[in-house]
């Protein structure tokens, strides 16, 4: 079995599995979905691996939700993958947004996302 150039362990802090209520049909989906925010998390670290953003232009620029954006930031900053700068830009509400940079070990990682490596 081919493993994901980018291995987000559900079992490391921070990597929460899709939740179910338990029932056949719910375990299914939570499981249909599992790869979906492992590559969501992928793009998040790519992007941040070439400029610092916050949530919402990452939204922007990725084409996702903002609520799935933020989710996906928390892992990843549980991780120590990325993590929250001591700057701020002004969002579309106008209020302060912190900005988002990815760490070193986060680098490493998104390198090998985007170049289909294994580590």
């Amino acid at each position: 079995m081919k493993q994901n150039a980018l291995n987000f362990n559900p079992t490391r802090p921070g990597f929460k599995q899709a939740p179910s209520n338990g029932t056949l049909t719910s375990d299914k989906a939570s499981e249909s979905i599992k790869y979906k925010t492992q590559s969501m998390r992928e793009q998040i670290l790519i992007t941040l691996r070439y400029c610092r953003a916050t949530r919402e232009e990452l939204a922007q620029q990725l084409g996702m939700k903002l609520q799935t954006v933020c989710g996906r930031v928390h892992e990843l900053k549980k991780a120590d993958y990325i993590r929250e700068t001591q700057g701020h830009k002004a969002g579309s509400s106008g209020r302060s947004a912190t900005v988002l940079e990815i760490t070193e070990k986060g680098e490493r990682h998104s390198w090998l996302a985007q170049t289909g490596q294994r580590g």
